[in-house]
């Protein structure tokens, strides 16, 4: 993992935000509970330029961009859409106290439309 930040570094450094953008989505899927490696990633958008993806990225953050989360939420309208673009999948509690209010509030969101449980491994509009 430290490799590949040490990589991820680099390219940015470099300006390369492409290849920097898919190491780090790669270790974001590998370790989707760790919110540093996903605040890199939003960092990695921002620089690019793409306000939406860095808010999807830094949704469970404290320190995030509310402009950024806003395009987010304006391109990912649903909450199931919300929930399969932040691909959470462990325990929210495993997020730390704000992360899991967030990711709690997301799927009571979904369950109210739902009417029924919704969990985050298949989070499906039924």
């Amino acid at each position: 993992m430290e490799q590949t930040l040490t990589k991820a570094a680099a390219d940015l450094a470099a300006g390369r935000t492409t290849p920097a953008r898919q190491r780090l989505r790669g270790l974001v899927a590998s370790f989707p509970e760790r919110l540093d490696l996903r605040e890199h990633l939003a960092d990695t958008y921002c620089r690019a330029g793409d306000a939406a993806q860095a808010g999807r990225w830094s949704y469970l953050s404290a320190d995030r961009d509310e402009r950024e989360v806003a395009a987010f939420e304006r391109i990912y309208r649903d909450p199931f859409a919300r929930m399969k673009a932040l691909a959470w999948r462990t325990s929210e509690d495993s997020a730390g106290p704000l992360a899991a209010t967030r990711l709690r509030a997301l799927r009571e969101q979904a369950e109210q439309i739902a009417g029924a449980p919704v969990c985050w491994q298949h989070p499906h509009r039924p």
